[in-house]
């Protein structure tokens, strides 16, 4: 590679290190689970009852003076009883409730909304939410009474305080997660050049935003499992293509392998260690696996037949790709532990380009024993192939959303390549990009939430 192909290469930690951290992580109730049975409500009521009866038994049989803390059911009978007092005062608290979460939830949807679209503003407002979440109330209030007096508005300023930063923290994780994560796919940039950049768009449509443009061809985009990395392979001009990363803001670009050869269609392994790609060499494709901690390169397939277009089960037991090994294009896996290959399709048509469903139950590929080039699932459990379009113009690429309801894939109709989904079941058709170029959108990739 000569001086000006080289790109530099801006970190080499390990993808979904901690050098990922920003504001948008630190969300516990993001990732929170669900209530889902009659039996956990119960665990939950229980262990309540336990907590508030032992707080009332310990607090009367060590004899804890009311004024430091009075037992639950003095609290309870207080309540009811002096409810008269409470209630002239409930509304005041309320008001400084309702305008102080009203300012402090407005403030922080305009940031959500901000750093997800600029994740450089991310980095720099950072710290100082870090700063306020860490902060106790109980010493800001005073310093705001001294300031603002005993009126409302030291107390709507430290409710403010206190409900932005949660606010912005779990809008812009779900500002993230809208729609299931976004597409990234590849398109020529400019006509008559010889480059490829790729971009991000919303599976509901959109104008697609350039995630990588470096004058190289960089094609085949693939999300990590935590959908925080991207890998994708990229070629000089008159060169080898060789796999590079890069997180999901497209920055800190590294290059992760560097051979003579041509090395493409990366796909992660979803243990986020592995990747797998195919590499040609002297006329001849077959299938590695590059391992991120190690830095080994481990050969996975060693045919004279074409293996390509590999991707790792949701597991991670297994590699699917296409291969022509049985005289005719067609899908296989391979256990990467036991080395035992099974041909998944036996069509003698063209079948290539697999893609697993999230759950790991079918594999979605491309085939043209339709007639034209259209998008096929194959169900690994009941062996049933089911076409999913059936257009008259080629259909190709395969990827699935992350709920397992769509799939993503490139239609070109008239010489000009648009990427849609497509509801498995409904068969329902969303047309995602727009473009009339015939430098078309290609090789989409489902970003996993």
């Amino acid at each position: 590679m000569g001086e000006t192909d080289a790109i530099p290469e801006f970190s080499k930690a390990k993808p979904g290190t901690a050098s990922d951290l920003g504001v948008a992580n630190m969300s516990a109730l993001a990732a929170g689970p669900d209530i889902r049975s009659a039996r956990e409500v119960f665990a939950i009521i229980a262990i309540a009852v336990v907590v508030i009866g032992s707080t009332e038994i310990a607090l009367r049989a060590f004899n804890v003076p009311q004024y430091i803390m009075p037992p639950p059911s003095l609290i309870a009978e207080a309540l009811v009883t002096d409810f008269p007092i409470i209630l002239p005062q409930l509304g005041h608290t309320l008001v400084e409730l309702v305008s102080g979460f009203s300012i402090g939830a407005l403030i922080g949807l305009i940031l959500a909304a901000v750093i997800t679209q600029f994740p450089f503003v991310e980095k720099i407002i950072t710290p100082y939410i870090l700063l306020l979440v860490t902060t106790p109330m109980l010493a800001l209030v005073p310093l705001l009474i001294l300031r603002f007096g005993f009126g409302y508005e030291p107390r709507i300023i430290a409710v403010a305080l206190a409900s932005g930063p949660m606010v912005m923290i779990n809008a812009a994780t779900g500002f993230r997660r809208v729609d299931s994560g976004k597409i990234a796919l590849a398109r020529f940039y400019t006509p008559g050049t010889p480059s490829t950049s790729i971009f991000t768009v919303n599976p509901g449509g959109g104008t697609p935003s350039v995630l990588i443009r470096n004058g190289r061809l960089n094609f085949d985009p693939a999300w990590s499992a935590n959908g925080n990395d991207l890998a994708f392979d990229s070629c000089p001009r008159t060169s080898n293509c060789n796999i590079f990363t890069a997180r999901a803001d497209g920055t800190g670009v590294t290059r992760i392998t560097n051979n003579p050869y041509f090395e493409e269609f990366p796909r992660w392994g979803p243990d986020g260690d592995r990747i797998v790609f195919m590499r040609r060499v002297a006329g001849n494709m077959d299938i590695y696996v590059k391992h991120l901690g190690s830095g080994n390169v481990t050969r996975l397939t060693d045919s004279r037949a074409f293996d390509e277009f590999p991707e790792f089960s949701p597991d991670g037991t297994t590699v699917a790709f296409g291969s022509n090994r049985s005289g005719s294009y067609d899908i296989w896996t391979k256990n990467v532990q036991t080395g035992q290959l099974t041909r998944i399709t036996t069509d003698p048509h063209a079948d290539s380009y697999p893609s697993f469903s999230p759950d790991g139950s079918k594999i979605a590929f491309q085939s043209t024993r339709g007639g034209n080039l259209d998008i096929w699932v194959k169900d690994l459990s009941s062996g049933q192939t089911t076409q999913v379009t059936g257009s008259s113009v080629g259909e190709r690429y395969p990827t699935w959303s992350p709920d397992g309801a769509r799939i993503a894939f490139t239609r070109t109709q008239n010489g000009t390549a648009n990427v849609w989904t497509v509801n498995v079941n409904t068969r329902t058709f969303v047309q995602v990009t727009s473009t009339t170029s015939k430098l078309g959108y290609v090789t989409p990739a489902w970003q996993p939430t």
